[in-house]
């Protein structure tokens, strides 16, 4: 599988909706801190899911 964009792409896209959705229902101090924190989780989720599927 380590040619496959679709799957890597599509993966990538569950793990993201998932954790937004999951994301938003958290309260942490502002809206700001959220938006930070999420943009930093998405990152860190895309750079893993990358390193996993290039496996």
């Amino acid at each position: 599988m380590k040619n496959n964009s679709l799957a890597k792409a599509t993966t990538m896209a569950i793990v993201i909706a998932i954790t937004v959705f999951i994301f938003r229902h958290i309260n942490f101090i502002s809206e700001t801190w959220n938006l930070i924190i999420l943009a930093i989780l998405i990152f860190i989720e895309c750079f893993a899911v990358d390193k996993i599927m290039n496996k």
